[in-house]
């Protein structure tokens, strides 16, 4: 709710679970901007075809970062990437730098800022 208040209603969320060694599990809950589906000139796009998906907060398009896939969602954010071509199978086959550009390309900014804000405050409310 922190971040609905914070951000507003143009916020989505990457919400992951990971169990550990020892039986604990870490989540992931990561604030990301809403992708847009754009028109563009037939062969500018996506698989050269006529849209691409633009992050509205930041202007960039999913064309111009070197990744086969727009989205960090349920199954891409772990890496496993659904490639559609054989040269977006080998942009996946980059790991972790292309998982790392995935989400600078998703990233909603200010969400950092605003986690980081919210987490000393729920700290330092907490009894000693």
């Amino acid at each position: 709710v922190h971040f609905l208040t914070a951000l507003g209603r143009c916020v989505d969320f990457n919400v992951t679970c990971h169990p550990t060694e020892v039986g604990e599990f870490i989540v992931n809950f990561t604030p990301v901007a809403c992708m847009q589906r754009i028109k563009v000139p037939k062969g500018e796009g996506a698989m050269g075809l006529d849209f691409d998906f633009q992050n509205p907060e930041t202007s960039e398009r999913f064309t111009e970062k070197r990744l086969p896939v727009a989205s960090v969602d349920c199954s891409h954010c772990k890496g496993n990437v659904l490639a559609a071509s054989d040269e977006y199978w080998q942009m996946a086959l980059d790991g972790r730098p292309m998982l790392e550009r995935l989400y600078d390309f998703n990233s909603k900014p200010g969400a950092r800022a605003i986690a980081e804000a919210y987490l000393r405050g729920a700290a330092s409310a907490r009894p000693a």
